[in-house]
């Protein structure tokens, strides 16, 4: 079952903290251009808000294995 696309990546905001959560553990959180275009997003938003720290986290036992072959 594929993720709903506003899933792959999850962000969430305490304070002046904003985290911002790889969330494909199914595939080790490889990164497509689905996962960038969310993470510029996320990473534009935190610094519009003027967040003063950013944490980059993600779910599952790989933090990510890099870019998806499958569209290389």
């Amino acid at each position: 079952m594929e993720k709903i696309m506003e899933d792959i990546v999850l962000y969430e905001k305490q304070g002046n903290i904003g985290k911002i959560t790889l969330n494909k553990p199914e595939q080790r959180n490889t990164i497509d251009i689905h996962v960038l275009k969310k993470l510029i997003d996320y990473f534009k938003q935190s610094a519009e808000n003027g967040d003063v720290c950013v944490i980059y986290a993600a779910n599952g036992k790989h933090f990510t294995v890099g870019a998806d072959l499958k569209y290389a």
